[in-house]
């Protein structure tokens, strides 16, 4: 009788066992002494390893395939294939096997080191060089007798006449002259070379040239009119002069400007500004001659911050002999910003949570580790590693979100995960439908330059989406301005794009545009581009890239 207790108890016990592991979603290994009665092939899904069945499907939550759960590799699922890494919240390592990597795109790329070249673009307005300026004026009262240059935009030579003018006291002065010019030959000793002196110096101090005093000398009889030239070569880019005018002294009557060579006003953001360099070279494109590119070099840093844009203005010079560049036109700038070989690691290999940067790295036979990175510098393509990976290791490049998702879902069902971290499971329709439609109330208000509106949808997306989405959205609602606002927005464009990308989401009514200027994205109802970035100023600027 106790023997037949005894082995009831046992066997209720090993009941227990048993299901525990299957509610679990984990298997145990046989022992060698019940290999006679191994358990029936079992199927998973991939994405939800909490439904286990005993015949091959489809997951009724997702719809994916069920996978068949190998005993040999699922007793190693979680097996560390190397030392142990710093954990990373809400993930834990997983194991998908290489069958299962190729099914759904699983790919890898080295971590190694390379120059990371990028670029900064930007807008830039050109602009008269200011030490190629100059005024045309005159030193004394009197009319213009005659205008030799009478229309804005010609060009004319150093030592050009420009006008001539009608002055009293030039003429008085001149008289003053002739009548010390001839005590001078009359008139022996200092006295008289120092009356010619005193009255040649008063009309070269009015800007009547040597060769005009010498033509005064010779003739002996002064002009009625003096005739102003231009000091350099250019253009006319103002005349106030007219036939006739009274004029006073000091009164600018001609601009004249040398354009060949120009400055260009960038605007550069402020956390761009480490990477601009004075003598720097750039790119500059015109919208109306596509595809051509002319030569700049950063000339100055202006040393103040636009509070408005939280922008710096930076000051190139470009050469012009062509004068393809004109004043007040506007002009896409690229600034290459080069640095030496540096450790990097693919852009499309790190997951930006908004709190941290991760990645898994692939520790072979199947098994992805994540690492939780610190990076420096990035450009389109490619962000420098400054700790979490080391050179050699791969790390997975494609079909990234689906490993991230299962590694979250397995941690929180392990009970490691972490409030507070994103999960990448599909978040309830109706709550992305709405908002999606709190987004695109964002994107409008910006795009009319406005924040009418901004901060309630913010906060609005904050409290139905939770992980970055809802702590970017969060910190867009606390923006004190637009130029502020329009920063945090590029954040949240990011991860509701990925977002949009991993549900595979099919509306019919939004469209993703991109703006290479902004280097950003967003989503907007209809084909019409409202860029959100630059706002009126430059409301068309992007490119649809496709229907959502």
């Amino acid at each position: 009788m106790k023997g037949f207790l005894k082995a009831s108890v046992l066997l209720l016990v090993g009941l227990g066992v048993v299901g525990g592991a299957f509610y679990t979603g984990r298997q145990f290994a046989p022992s060698a002494g019940a290999t006679a009665t191994a358990a029936k092939v079992k199927y998973h899904c991939p994405m939800h390893p909490t439904y286990v069945s005993d015949r091959p499907g489809d997951c009724p939550i997702c719809g994916m395939s069920l996978v068949k759960i190998d005993d040999a590799k699922a007793g190693g699922e979680h097996a560390a294939a190397g030392p142990a890494a710093p954990a990373v919240p809400g993930r834990i390592p997983i194991f998908v096997s290489p069958d299962r990597q190729q099914q759904i795109g699983v790919t890898t790329a080295p971590v190694e080191k390379r120059p990371l070249e990028r670029s900064i673009r930007t807008v830039a307005r050109v602009a008269y060089a200011e030490p190629r300026l100059s005024w045309v004026n005159t030193k004394v009262n009197g009319w213009i007798e005659k205008l030799h240059v009478n229309t804005t935009g010609g060009f004319v030579k150093k030592g050009e006449p420009l006008l001539e003018i009608y002055s009293p006291e030039l003429v008085s002065a001149q008289e003053e002259y002739l009548i010390a010019l001839r005590a001078r030959q009359q008139v022996s000793g200092d006295d008289g070379a120092n009356l010619l002196a005193a009255a040649k110096r008063r009309l070269q101090l009015w800007d009547i040239g040597d060769d005009q005093i010498a033509a005064l000398e010779k003739t002996g009889q002064p002009h009625k009119t003096l005739t102003i030239v231009s000091p350099v070569d250019g253009y006319v880019v103002e005349k106030a002069a007219l036939q006739g005018k009274a004029v006073m002294p000091g009164e600018n009557l001609f601009r004249v400007a040398d354009l060949s060579t120009v400055w260009l006003l960038a605007d550069i953001y402020e956390y761009e500004l480490s990477a601009v360099k004075v003598g720097q070279p750039a790119t500059v494109m015109l919208s109306y001659l596509p595809g051509e590119k002319l030569n700049a070099k950063v000339g100055y840093i202006y040393p103040y911050l636009e509070g408005q844009t939280r922008t710096v203005k930076v000051r190139l010079e470009a050469p012009n002999p062509a004068l393809k560049l004109k004043p007040d036109m506007w002009a896409n700038v690229e600034l290459q910003v080069e640095s030496g070989d540096v450790l990097t690691v693919a852009a499309s290999a790190v997951i930006d949570t908004g709190g941290r940067y991760v990645a898994f790295v692939s520790k072979g036979d199947g098994h992805l580790e994540p690492r939780e990175l610190k990076v420096g510098r990035r450009n389109d393509d490619y962000f420098e590693v400054l700790g979490g990976v080391s050179a050699g290791e791969k790390v997975v490049t494609r079909a990234l979100f689906l490993v991230d998702s299962e590694s979250q879902l397995k941690a929180a069902i392990s009970g490691m995960g972490s409030a507070g971290e994103h999960q990448h499971g599909a978040a309830p329709a109706s709550s992305l439908a709405d908002a999606l439609n709190y987004y695109v109330t964002i994107q409008s208000a910006l795009a009319a330059d406005s924040l009418n509106g901004v901060r309630e949808a913010a906060e609005s997306i904050s409290k139905l989406m939770p992980g970055p989405i809802g702590a970017q959205a969060a910190a867009l609602a606390t923006a004190q301005d637009i130029a502020a606002a329009r920063e945090r927005f590029k954040l949240l464009s990011a991860s509701v794009i990925q977002l949009v990308d991993r549900e595979n989401l099919q509306t019919g009514r939004y469209f993703e545009a991109h703006c290479d200027m902004a280097k950003a994205g967003w989503l907007q109802e209809g084909q019409k581009l409202r860029n959100p970035y630059f706002g009126k100023s430059m409301l068309d600027c992007g490119a649809i890239r496709k229907a959502r």
